[in-house]
């Protein structure tokens, strides 16, 4: 067969006709090597396999053992193995990091999830980081397993300036390749997820309850006082770690609230915060003390 279109006729005539001939493709009108089932012959054209992201990739159900794909963002080619995809070579094939994988805090070797919601990559769960002013609820330490460490804000500033920009560009006490996300950056993931108002909505510069029903898409299907568990829709697995209060140092409202602290300031005692009820399908925005206790979620660079 002389040429690619004839190729094309041939894959469509095998979609109702079992074939057994040989294939050549090549532009000199040669037949295939008798011992291949196919050969492919040129002097001025290469060979493009499937070109596809790791993510791409992985996402493939049930891949056959020799299976080949080229990898975009591995740059290498890659087969499976009938256990799991590696390169050429025959190593384990390279995989990039990608929003939707696991990765570890280096400073403590705790171990996070990420979930892709819309343009941003979040921590699918709330920091467990233990520096300066920061709690467990109760002080036990299992609820730092389950929720997440509260802060102060000063502690998850870790010294930098408060920030409202998209990016906030604000490391804090976030893993490497992490930002405390700001004010703004909040209303864009609210934005997201409500089933009503947008992202750039004026609804989300209001304060107090805001949305339709962003608060009950972002909330974990179980953990919360009835009826407050969500619908979890986009995987954020929000859940009700309650909070710290700064002027009794007593913990409150385990079970059935959640606090979000950002790295806007709004004065040189608050910053803005947003959290969500149980019960309620909305979000919820204001300013609190910052000495108060609250949850930290991370952003991706």
């Amino acid at each position: 067969m002389k040429t690619f279109n004839k190729l094309f006729l041939l894959i469509l005539i095998s979609a109702s006709y079992t074939l057994s001939a040989q294939v050549a493709i090549n532009d000199d009108g040669s037949p295939a090597d008798p011992s291949s089932i196919l050969e492919v012959k040129s002097t001025n054209k290469g060979f493009l396999p499937p070109r596809m992201s790791a993510s791409q990739r992985d996402a493939i159900s049930n891949p056959a053992e020799g299976l080949m794909i080229w990898c975009t963002d591995c740059i290498e080619m890659q087969f499976f193995n009938g256990t799991a995809w590696v390169n050429i070579n025959g190593n384990t094939a390279y995989t990039p990091w990608y929003c939707g994988l696991d990765f570890e805090d280096e400073r403590d070797n705790q171990m996070y999830t990420s979930v892709q919601i819309g343009s941003q990559c979040w921590m699918k769960g709330n920091l467990n980081y233990e520096t300066g002013n920061s709690w467990c609820y109760s002080n036990n330490s299992s609820n730092c397993d389950i929720y997440g460490r509260l802060y102060d804000w000063s502690t998850i500033m870790n010294g930098e300036a408060g920030s409202n920009t998209v990016p906030s560009g604000v490391q804090g006490i976030c893993p490497n390749g992490w930002h405390v996300p700001g004010d703004e950056e909040w209303k864009i993931l609210e934005g997201t997820v409500d089933s009503q108002y947008g992202v750039g909505d004026p609804e989300w510069n209001k304060t107090g309850y805001r949305g339709y029903d962003a608060g009950y898409n972002l909330r974990s299907t179980s953990g919360w006082t009835p009826p407050g568990n969500g619908a979890d829709l986009f995987g954020f697995f929000a859940l009700p770690g309650g909070y710290r209060n700064n002027s009794d140092g007593n913990f409150y409202n385990l079970g059935t609230h959640t606090y979000f602290w950002t790295s806007t300031l709004n004065s040189s005692l608050s910053a803005w915060q947003h959290h969500i009820y149980y019960g309620v399908a909305t979000m919820y925005r204001n300013t609190s003390h910052s000495g108060n206790g609250f949850s930290l979620r991370c952003l991706k660079d």
